[in-house]
């Protein structure tokens, strides 16, 4: 088993061997003035050892893994598949540290592996450090099988996007809804503490489907858009005997509620928020570029954007 790090330059190391463990800064000096394969030439002649992995340090953080074709993550759900094909950027990195390690492997064991031996890699990200990554090469020919470890550091951060969230910014709350009176009371109380003394504007509409309870929810309604001065709210009823339909609650909302809203947020009943949770919902969305979800309303009613609690 063979480890190398791709870094260039001075970062701290996961390992406990590490470039930098002498501190003569003649030697630190004379190490930082390396290209990377000589320097780690020179740390292997001093240390055949170098570096010692200590993996138990990081046991909590998991490994995907790459067969040259196929990505397996256990970060994300990727719609009931196990795998998927890597997108560019991912691509990307993955070329870039499997090219590393042949490189590496063609100095240290020339002529045995090539690219096409090297498909196997696990990676995962580490805090403070940057991108882990084992390649696996197997020559399926004479039977060799070296595995490198690579650290693809992190760079400086740079600022990416900026926007301003002005408290001009509404969010309309679109809740369908049959019974649960006692529910909804506990609902618009939550809204009345995190919304009094905010800056924070919100509309509240609620999609009901007829039952014997249709004019005591509009009652709360009325009654909550009076004692909270930053709350709106606008009942719509969807008369006669039906099946409540959730989807059809939100759909009906977003093509009928009337009130004034920069944000769509589709929510249940049963969903109790915070002030700050709130104040994401409004600092997240980019009106014509990007939401929560990552996807977009098109509608001829509505030129909003949505996110989806629940």
């Amino acid at each position: 088993m063979t480890h190398v790090d791709v870094a260039s330059e001075g970062i701290w190391n996961p390992f406990s061997g590490g470039r930098h463990r002498k501190s003569n800064k003649n030697y630190k000096a004379k190490m930082d003035n390396l290209p990377p394969q000589e320097e780690e030439d020179v740390i292997l002649n001093e240390d055949p050892k170098y570096p010692r992995t200590r993996d138990w340090l990081y046991d909590h953080i998991y490994f995907s893994f790459y067969d040259g074709t196929r990505l397996y993550t256990n970060q994300e759900y990727i719609g009931g598949m196990v795998s998927r094909k890597p997108h560019h950027d991912e691509f990307s990195m993955l070329s870039q540290v499997q090219s590393r390690a042949v490189k590496y492997l063609k100095n240290v064991a020339p002529g045995i592996y090539t690219k096409d031996y090297c498909n196997a890699i696990r990676y995962r990200t580490i805090p403070t450090v940057g991108l882990e990554a084992d390649v696996t090469c197997n020559n399926t020919i004479t039977g060799d099988v070296d595995r490198v470890s690579l650290i693809l550091p992190f760079k400086t951060p740079r600022i990416t996007y900026h926007h301003s969230i002005t408290p001009a910014i509404s969010i309309n709350i679109i809740v369908p809804l049959r019974g649960r009176v006692e529910t909804l009371k506990l609902f618009l109380r939550n809204l009345e503490e995190i919304l009094q003394g905010s800056q924070i504007h919100a509309g509240l509409t609620v999609v009901y489907f007829e039952d014997v309870n249709s004019q005591e929810v509009k009652r709360l309604l009325e009654e909550s858009d009076v004692k909270i001065s930053n709350l709106r709210t606008q009942y719509i009823l969807l008369e006669g005997e039906r099946t409540f339909s959730r989807g059809l609650g939100l759909q009906t909302g977003v093509e009928r509620s009337i009130l004034p809203s920069d944000i769509v947020f589709f929510s249940d009943v049963d969903v109790l928020f915070t002030k700050d949770f709130l104040v994401r919902c409004r600092a997240n969305p980019v009106q014509g570029h990007q939401d929560i979800n990552a996807w977009r309303v098109n509608s001829t009613t509505k030129n909003v954007l949505r996110t989806q609690v629940g």
